[in-house]
């Protein structure tokens, strides 16, 4: 396994100032990023509150009874449908 270039005591051999500059970089960085997240959340949770709700489509009808749907699936010509499907239609009846 290739050893890492970089010491696991690198920033304590640094001088005061430099570790100072880079731990506070660190910091500042990555407190934005969360600050920056957590106003986009409240924004997106504000935004939620303005959301026009529109009821759906009342029920229709209801749907056939599938041996309505197998009965209309017969009447219809051999031509318009594979005859041998019919076997297979039956036994998922059964």
């Amino acid at each position: 396994m290739p050893q890492p270039d970089a010491d696991a005591n690198a920033l304590d051999k640094l001088p005061a100032g430099a570790k100072d500059a880079y731990l506070n970089a660190g910091t500042q960085g990555t407190s934005h990023i969360f600050l920056t997240g957590a106003i986009l959340c409240a924004l997106a949770f504000l935004a939620t509150l303005f959301v026009i709700d529109i009821p759906l489509k009342k029920a229709g009808p209801p749907a056939p009874a599938y041996s309505d749907q197998l009965e209309a699936l017969r009447q219809v010509p051999h031509t318009a449908w594979s005859a041998d499907r019919l076997p297979e239609i039956n036994r998922r009846e059964n």
